[in-house]
């Protein structure tokens, strides 16, 4: 009785404690009343609103992430938007295209994007992107001389090998060979990632108070508040306006909590059936344990009854001999050789058949088995 009552209490423990992780998610499915919290800073429709206009804070922040994904190799001073629309009509629909293209005054093109739940597929989906970016340059009769650069610069929360090859905050990508040269110097397409989990190692080894604007930036996405400093610097600066303009604007609001009831929705669906499986995966191998030990046992019996076989063969034969040998020496020598015959091996037994025909005594067979 005690062992079931333990057992018992120790499942109600691990329920619980899935049945709590799914609460939090739950709750932050819900969207608040006050609408105060409902819309996180890496919003895709709040990402757009925030990059889109024309007024001099989001062409900060627009600027700002074309420098970053140009590897600062160009101050960009100036872009214009060249997919501005945010569909109204599309309510509800989670995978609206939310990325932001934007062409920069020496006609390069920037293709800015958030992915709040990376995935691994989404590497093909940003090739992509590029690739199709770089042909609508090209119109035709062109040559191919007129195609301008494209700059794509994507913030993600990186996880798995994806995480471990993409360790620092900004990573830039072109195309090189196995030894490391850049294909043409002025390469067409250019991928920077912005890993948005690195921010709390560079917190840990910086502090919150020697952190750069983009940093600082990076933190306000990564934990949904700005960092615990007196200076929040002005990029921070400009996107707390900007979502405070959002707010403003009841259709654009009203678009961003649905597109982030959704993403949590997913999200909750998600890590359910991640529960799920994980729950499916350890009953298997404990099912699978428990057949392997059966098995393992059933195999273990015969193995041990095939090999007791054959001992007890082999220890009847000698036993066999021992009585043929004993009973021999008897009748010519008139001795018992029986401590003597059980320091002998099998082949000395066969031997001492062979040799007690020609032995004249018991001691001259004793020698001739010595040697």
């Amino acid at each position: 009785m005690g062992k079931e009552k333990s057992k018992k209490t120790k499942a109600t423990v691990t329920n619980l404690e899935k049945k709590e992780e799914l609460n939090v998610l739950a709750e932050k499915e819900a969207v608040n009343e006050n609408n105060e919290s409902s819309v996180s800073f890496t919003n895709d429709v709040f990402m757009k609103f925030s990059l889109i206009g024309e007024d001099a804070t989001s062409n900060l922040l627009r600027n700002f992430f074309c420098t970053v994904a140009t590897h600062y190799k160009y101050k960009i001073v100036h872009t214009k938007v060249v997919n501005s629309e945010i569909l109204p009509e599309q309510f509800g629909l989670k995978r609206i295209v939310m990325d932001v293209v934007a062409t920069d005054d020496q006609g390069r093109r920037h293709n800015i994007e958030i992915q709040n739940q990376f995935k691994d597929v989404d590497f093909n989906r940003w090739e992509f992107y590029g690739a199709r970016n770089l042909s609508m340059q090209l119109k035709s009769g062109n040559y191919y001389n007129v195609i301008q650069p494209e700059y794509q610069i994507i913030l993600t929360f990186f996880t798995g090998e994806a995480a471990e090859r993409n360790n620092k905050l900004i990573n830039h990508y072109v195309m090189r060979n196995e030894d490391g040269e850049v294909e043409q110097e002025n390469a067409l397409i250019n991928r920077t990632y912005v890993n948005l989990n690195v921010i709390d190692r560079i917190v840990e080894e910086k502090g919150v108070e020697n952190l750069n604007d983009f940093e600082k930036l990076c933190y306000l996405f990564k934990h949904n508040e700005p960092c615990d400093t007196i200076n929040t610097g002005k990029l921070v600066d400009a996107i707390m306006k900007k979502y405070d303009d959002m707010k403003q604007n009841e259709e654009v609001w009203t678009m961003a909590q649905r597109i982030e009831e959704a993403e949590l929705r997913e999200k909750y669906l998600e890590e359910t059936a991640r529960i799920k499986n994980e729950e499916d995966r350890k009953k298997a191998l404990k099912e699978g344990r428990e057949e392997g030990l059966k098995e393992g046992l059933k195999e273990g019996k015969k193995e041990g009854l095939k090999k007791g076989l054959e001992e007890g063969k082999k220890e009847g034969l000698l036993e066999g001999q021992l009585k043929i040998v004993k009973c021999q020496i008897m009748k010519k020598y008139g001795q018992d050789a029986s401590t003597w015959l059980s320091s002998l091996t099998s082949s000395q037994l066969d031997k001492i058949i062979e040799l007690i025909l020609t032995c004249n005594t018991y001691e001259e067979l004793k020698q001739q088995i010595q040697k």
